[in-house]
């Protein structure tokens, strides 16, 4: 499957890992969970900050865990989290 055709995917679940080159602050996990709140078509979410190595360097991460109420595309929900995740950590994130 090519790029195009994985952000085209539509679907009502995802999991993602938001990993920006920093470690993630406080403030940027508190606008994410203020974000997925507000959605009205988000049923329920999950997210965890984690810091896990295993002899590599890592920053502190946030896994999310997010379910819509119908099919939504992966390129929506990437849009929605860099556009609140760059707010805190610049424009540097994968």
């Amino acid at each position: 499957m090519s790029d195009t055709e994985k952000e085209k995917l539509a679907q009502m679940c995802y999991f993602t890992t938001i990993r920006p080159k920093t470690d993630i602050k406080d403030e940027c996990t508190e606008s994410l969970k203020q974000l997925f709140k507000i959605d009205k078509k988000i049923i329920q979410f999950a997210m965890v900050v984690e810091k896990q190595s295993k002899g590599v360097p890592c920053t502190h991460h946030v896994h999310a865990y997010i379910q819509y109420a119908q099919p939504i595309q992966l390129a929506t929900l990437k849009k929605n989290i860099k556009k609140t995740v760059e707010k805190y950590h610049g424009p540097e994130v994968p």
